[in-house]
């Protein structure tokens, strides 16, 4: 969903494209859809892999362009230069969202532990599923070198 807002984002006026289909962006309706990603960002749910320092950069890249806006109004009225520091801005903020949202999304399985008859529910994050994965390559790594641990 939050993609989708950033995406529509892109879409600054572009030339040759129908009035109907053409949508300005305005200062009011980016603090509507930024205010969204604020929420989404504090609710650690939707960007539970995001750490603090590409948060920083979001708020960052959010705040400048909010200010850009505010200045002129709405993209009409910004020059070239102010809608590619916004086009810049606006692919950060994807990047770094997209790649978040689909590392926090959670993954469900039943797992029977050894030594037990009984299933239960093992919930990780596509990110966490990585880093375990990559933890236990990393031990059959540092075994097949050094077998005895010596």
């Amino acid at each position: 969903m939050y993609r989708k807002m950033l995406i529509l984002m892109l879409l600054l006026a572009p030339a040759g494209l129908p009035a109907v289909q053409a949508q300005t962006l305005t200062s009011a309706s980016f603090a509507e859809q930024k205010a969204r990603i604020e929420a989404a960002l504090a609710d650690g749910k939707s960007y539970a892999e995001i750490d603090s320092m590409q948060r920083k950069e979001v708020t960052g890249a959010l705040n400048r362009i909010a200010r850009l806006l505010e200045s002129a109004g709405s993209a009409d009225g910004l020059n070239k230069r102010q809608k590619i520091r916004i086009f810049n801005d606006q692919e950060l903020i994807n990047t770094i969202l997209t790649r978040a949202g689909e590392d926090s999304q959670l993954i469900c399985r039943r797992d029977k532990p050894v030594g037990s008859h009984f299933a239960t529910d093992v919930c990780e994050t596509v990110a966490e599923r990585r880093r375990l994965r990559e933890a236990s390559q990393q031990v059959k790594r540092n075994f097949a070198t050094n077998p005895l641990g010596t």
